[in-house]
């Protein structure tokens, strides 16, 4: 049952919250995916900096919410499986 002082049901709202804030983050990697797919986009190179380094800070958010996600998952599994064992 312990959770690092945290209770299931608090587990379970923050896993919520992560995943709308991965959701969210996705979005944004893949509307910039979109915008930098755009031919006419290269042809201001200061705004292709400033893309690649949106869509660059915008990927290791993504990867960090994924990899928050996943540990709350594991988190919450052990928990239930504690105390069913």
């Amino acid at each position: 049952r312990d959770n690092g002082g945290q209770s299931t049901r608090e587990l379970r709202k923050e896993l919520s919250r992560v995943e709308r804030s991965w959701e969210k983050a996705e979005a944004k990697v893949a509307d910039l995916q979109a915008q930098m797919a755009d031919p006419d986009v290269y042809g201001d190179p200061e705004r292709v900096q400033i893309l690649v380094a949106e869509h660059d800070k915008a990927k290791d958010e993504a990867a960090d919410l994924m990899s928050k996600w996943e540990s709350l998952t594991t988190r919450i599994e052990t928990g239930a499986e504690s105390r069913l064992g």
